[in-house]
């Protein structure tokens, strides 16, 4: 079984407040991580061995840049060594690789906008295991899962990193134990970035991250590494608003967001937070409809913040029959969803290369709207209707809009009872929190 959480799902959806469009289906989560269905693996199994954290080795050998160049596009895969990600005061405690994926567009790009991706959570080791290093080879490469996203938006002008996190996400909790995952993600995500922002000007940190492969040294120069778009698949979604924050004091900007099937902390269960809430820049997120890890988290995550005020959209589709896994290319993750292992692909079983080509339209169309700031109808006016589809896939949508200011549930969607209780509010008493301080319409009409 995958274990990328560290917690058990559950199921809460919180709606209180105003801006909002909401459009939704609430699905009960089947357990995952912290609360499996099936008995759990013996200690001898190699599936039950759970590190508290990375212990890189202090003579790891340090690969050389591997550079590859084809289509006009380069991808660099680099090393550069390991970093303390530790909780203070004494961060040596866990020690990870520092390395990951750099791909970058054609050489007539002038500059190359920075786009991060931040990568699922799974095992570490071809063992099943969470631990780093692995008993035997290295570790598996999760980064190098998305490189068929990477690839095409650097085809459209972007430069895009893919931090190697397999490591930094063992141990089960993200956080709240001997080691922090947020931290750790922060840390050598971060000091990926600031890697490429000195080499945009400096030739030996150039040369550290990129080798001396001359078309990839050109290329490095002209990443603008200024501001970041960034992208999060499952227990990544959680990391990026501590990382904005954190850029942010170094004078990186976050231009968007978008979410691909992202694990958050929703308060179910006891001892459990509520993540913070979404970035207030433009935001999308993508589920799919048969995901079997993370069905309704960011949905969730998302309906329990609708009091806070955004100057920017936000919208979450739950899209078609996909998975979770298949938004990550590595051969190693299993199929998640169950109705699927065996199975042809079809319409309720779409494939991973299908999933992963609605993932690339969906990025490359996402990248365009926050560079332009133009951005759908119904993610910016509840009045305008919403849409039945994405990309051709029947969606489900929950949107966060900036007004006018009402609540809408979707009544043609079955959701289970007292889901969406908090819509039985009374809305005289929600306070009206539009840029023009205005109440619009609002109508709560209570599911079944």
């Amino acid at each position: 079984m995958m274990r990328r959480r560290g917690r058990t799902a559950g199921v809460k959806a919180a709606v209180a407040g105003a801006l909002i469009v909401l459009a939704m289906t609430v699905t009960a989560c089947t357990p995952v991580d912290g609360g499996p269905a099936s008995p759990p693996p013996s200690d001898g199994d190699s599936a039950a061995i759970a590190e508290d954290g990375p212990q890189a080795p202090a003579d790891r050998e340090i690969a050389p840049a591997e550079v590859r160049t084809q289509g006009g596009v380069t991808r660099v895969r680099f090393d550069l060594g390991n970093i303390d990600v530790g909780d203070p005061p004494e961060p040596e405690t866990f020690t990870s690789p520092l390395r990951g994926t750099l791909t970058l567009p054609s050489p007539s790009t002038d500059s190359a906008r920075l786009v991060v991706i931040g990568h699922l959570r799974a095992e570490t080791c071809p063992d099943s295991s969470f631990r780093y290093p692995c008993p035997a080879g290295d570790s598996i490469r999760y980064d190098a899962g998305m490189d068929y996203l990477a690839t095409e938006l650097a085809a459209r002008g972007y430069a895009v990193l893919a931090p190697d996190l397999a490591p930094v996400f063992v141990g089960q909790l993200a956080r709240g134990s001997s080691y922090d995952q947020t931290r750790a993600w922060r840390r050598v995500v971060l000091d990926q970035v600031e890697a490429l922002r000195r080499a945009a000007a400096d030739s030996g940190a150039r040369r550290r991250l990129v080798g001396s492969d001359p078309v990839a040294d050109a290329k490095a120069r002209k990443v603008d590494a200024s501001s970041i778009l960034w992208i999060a698949h499952s227990r990544s979604g959680m990391m990026i608003r501590g990382a904005a924050a954190e850029a942010a004091e170094a004078g990186i900007t976050t231009r968007g967001a978008l979410y691909l099937a992202t694990a958050h902390d929703v308060g179910n269960n006891a001892g459990e937070s509520l993540d913070d809430p979404p970035l207030d820049v433009p935001t999308l997120g993508i589920v799919g409809g048969r995901d079997g890890d993370v069905p309704s988290d960011s949905v969730q995550w998302a309906a329990a913040h609708f009091d806070a005020d955004r100057r920017s959209p936000l919208a979450i589709a739950t899209v078609g029959s996909f998975g979770h896994n298949q938004l990550n290319a590595a051969s190693e993750l299993p199929e998640d969803r169950l109705e699927c292992v065996g199975e042809p692909a079809s319409v309720s079983c779409p494939s991973g290369d299908e999933a992963r080509a609605m993932i690339v339209r969906t990025a490359l169309a996402w990248a365009k709207a926050v560079d332009d700031a133009s951005f759908p109808g119904f993610m910016t006016d509840a009045a305008t209707a919403l849409p039945t589809e994405w990309l051709g896939y029947r969606a489900d949508w929950f949107v966060h809009t900036l007004g006018p200011r009402r609540v809408l549930v979707n009544a043609a969607h079955e959701t289970p009872a007292g889901a969406l209780r908090a819509v039985k509010r009374d809305p005289a008493a929600m306070p009206c929190r539009g840029p023009d301080g205005a109440c619009g319409t609002r109508r709560f009409p209570v599911p079944r």
